[in-house]
């Protein structure tokens, strides 16, 4: 409902306005009063939601079109679509949002060494105790050992799966091959190993004492520390990388950006240009992959269809994996205005300076998570 109010004051800018006025001339918005109703609220949010200059609505209409929404934003198009940056972003959180919350890595089961250690060694410890009491009933009767020894085998391969047990000599060896450590390497040194046993019931203080870990040079300390802490602490250092490898992208969009730059320096285009055309092609991968991934936790919530062996999803993953290459090749030849041999070569060298960076910015990005964890 309009204001009745003399000297009409914008509430969003302020300004001053005639009586007459309907809408701001400054920020454009519609004199109102402050307080909104329900039908009012729900007015505003259709009409920007369907409005014919919603600009989320056009980028996601051409944003399909390789290359149209990087050509548009650098022909002066800025107000029509989303600014490059803020799709994505919103990509990128989307993408690994999803990643991380619906099990692309399970972290509980595939990564807890530790735990994984602790339970062979209440094993070990329970199977020994076993053999030891089958060794002091040996000694007093004799008569019963063949019945005594089909039991453990039978327990241990009941009970304890992953453990051989053909015979009681393999167990008892196994048992033995078990016992076992890890080496922390040092620069310039041999390796300290250390047993299992001591990582699993020692503090990490006591660790280092007990195998003169802090005796060593600046170089080694480090190194061994984070191995030390890495193997202590393996659940908590998989989610650090998981979290690591999500920022790798924001190395991969600068430097593809710039193996464009160097095969496009012939022609008049600026740096920046490169930039918001690989953030393009990524968003694209992001969002391709995101529909995939939601279509599958859609699909798992119902067990008739979740069961059935034909709707299988990695095809798609292959299918959203070529159409990303293929979104490339289209754009280097929209964009760049390439000729067909032309985007097929540049594509092709795209292609393998991407997956050679792509390594590299992983292989960065994971050093550096591992000396800061």
């Amino acid at each position: 409902m309009e204001t009745d109010q003399m000297g009409k004051q914008c509430q969003n800018c302020g300004l001053e306005a005639e009586e007459k006025a309907k809408y701001c001339p400054n920020c454009g918005q519609k004199f109102t009063s402050v307080r909104v109703g329900v039908v009012e609220m729900l007015r505003i949010f259709f009409y920007s939601l369907i409005s014919a200059d919603s600009t989320i609505w056009k980028s996601i209409r051409d944003f399909w079109k390789p290359g149209v929404l990087t050509r548009a934003f650098f022909s002066g198009k800025r107000k029509s679509y989303l600014h490059p940056v803020r799709l994505f972003l919103f990509s990128w959180v989307l993408f690994f949002a999803i990643f991380t919350l619906s099990g692309g890595v399970d972290l509980e089961e595939e990564t807890n060494l530790i735990e994984s250690k602790k339970q062979e060694l209440q094993d070990r410890h329970h199977i020994e105790d076993l053999l030891k009491k089958r060794d002091s009933l040996k000694q007093n009767n004799e008569s019963d050992t063949a019945s005594i020894d089909r039991f453990i085998l039978q327990y241990v391969e009941t009970e304890k799966p992953t453990w051989e047990a053909s015979s009681l000599d393999s167990l008892r060896l196994n048992v033995l091959e078990r016992r076992d450590s890890i080496a922390l390497g040092t620069f310039g040194g041999s390796s300290v190993k250390i047993a299992w046993d001591d990582i699993i019931q020692m503090e990490e203080e006591e660790l280092k004492e007990l195998y003169g870990l802090n005796e060593h040079g600046f170089l080694t300390r480090l190194l061994q520390n984070q191995l030390l802490k890495v193997v202590t602490k393996t659940y908590s250092m998989a989610e650090y990388v998981l979290m690591g490898v999500s920022w790798m992208v924001f190395l991969l969009i600068p430097t593809m950006a710039l193996v464009l730059f160097l095969l496009y320096n012939h022609r008049s285009f600026y740096y920046i240009e490169h930039i918001v055309f690989s953030m393009h092609c990524h968003i694209f991968l992001f969002l391709s992959f995101s529909a995939i991934w939601l279509l599958d936790r859609m699909v798992n919530f119902y067990p008739g269809l979740s069961d059935e062996q034909w709707l299988s999803f990695d095809w798609l993953y292959v299918i959203a994996g070529v159409c990303s290459l293929l979104y490339l090749i289209l754009g280097l030849r929209y964009f760049y205005k390439s000729n067909t041999l032309g985007v097929v070569i540049k594509g092709f060298v795209v292609l393998m300076a991407y997956l050679f960076l792509a390594s590299l910015s992983l292989g960065l990005v994971l050093l550096l998570r591992f000396v800061l964890f």
